[in-house]
């Protein structure tokens, strides 16, 4: 085996081996099997063990935390409106168009969510003051190091 590859067997949370995806890392396969971030491969992602550590413990309480069911492709058109802030959050059918890294969920007490980790298009201060006006909520970070926000209907 490489040196490299050592390196990076290092770096991997205990009994995980090089090429997995991050969907078999959670205790809801299931649940992220459809999303992107369950898709990628630990080895090419390039966060630590730590964070990976974090994003998965995070993912864990998010599932049992607000009873999510499954992920969806995209919000209903007629919720839409209830995640929109003009010219910031914004939808183009049922997907968001105008962030990064949105995920979307359906809970067990038939709740509809959206969360995402967005560097992009947040930076300061107040741009966190407006989504927090319209209602969305600090999460812990389910992507990379990224702040997370999230919004319940």
């Amino acid at each position: 085996m490489t040196t490299e590859c050592w390196s990076l067997r290092a770096r991997l949370p205990r009994g995980v081996v090089p090429g997995v995806p991050l969907r078999d890392m959670v205790n809801n396969r299931k649940i992220f099997a459809n999303s992107y971030w369950g898709n990628f491969r630990f080895h090419l992602v390039g966060w630590s063990r730590k964070v990976i550590s974090n994003n998965i413990n995070n993912r864990n309480k998010l599932v049992e935390e607000y009873k999510i069911k499954s992920y969806k492709g995209g919000i209903p058109l007629k919720k839409t409106k209830y995640f929109e802030i003009p010219n910031i959050v914004e939808f183009s059918r049922n997907s968001c168009k105008t962030l990064d890294h949105c995920e979307y969920y359906y809970t067990s007490d038939k709740k509809h969510i959206l969360i995402f980790s967005d560097k992009l298009n947040f930076h300061d201060d107040d741009d966190y003051e407006i989504l927090l006006n319209n209602g969305y909520f600090e999460y812990p970070s389910i992507y990379g190091t990224i702040r997370t926000f999230m919004k319940i209907v």
